[in-house]
């Protein structure tokens, strides 16, 4: 709740009243990276929002059974340091002086997602998954390596899709406002 007040007590409401408020929404399933060579990025590093980074480490093709394997590393900053960007970015700091945290949760089944496209534009379909993560030894940044192997086909598109937070003014016009 919003507590209006003017100077003069006998006012008793406030004729128009119009702004915007300010906030985050979380809109999932976008495309957050895409790479459109998958065969000729290897080995180079893409830039990806809040300050992440993919690496395509290695892509290989099985000539005896034509099983490709891809290999990626994503790399960013933790959650907590993005937040505290993020609070010094927009000057919020709580009245002890310290940042003030501002949890977004997001269920783990929302985080970024990889797709990965044949030559055709169709999915490929995934034999096998490895997946490990990790942080660097001053908890600043966060990595996560994922192998996929391939029953056929060779990726030439590589997608990743998750939530992305987006900033959204909401205008308000309000006539009569009563006053308490």
């Amino acid at each position: 709740p919003v507590t209006l007040r003017t100077s003069d007590r006998s006012v008793k409401f406030l004729k128009l009243l119009e702004g915007t408020v300010q906030t985050e929404v979380i809109l999932p399933n976008q495309t957050l990276m895409a790479v459109d060579n998958v065969l000729k990025s290897a080995g180079t590093a893409i830039d990806g929002p809040d300050m992440s980074k993919l690496t395509i480490s290695d892509v290989r093709t099985d000539e005896k059974t034509g099983r490709t394997m891809l290999r990626l590393r994503l790399e960013s900053p933790s959650p907590w340091v993005v937040q505290q960007m993020k609070a010094m970015r927009g000057g919020m700091m709580n009245k002890f002086g310290g940042m003030a945290f501002i949890d977004t949760p997001v269920a783990p089944s929302q985080g970024p997602q990889f797709q990965v496209l044949g030559p055709d534009g169709k999915a490929l379909a995934t034999t096998s998954t490895t997946y490990s993560s990790g942080q660097s030894d001053d908890g600043v940044n966060m990595f996560t390596e994922l192998g996929l192997t391939f029953r056929a086909g060779v990726p030439a598109k590589l997608l990743m899709v998750g939530p992305r937070t987006v900033t959204v003014d909401v205008p308000f016009h309000l006539e009569n406002v009563p006053l308490p």
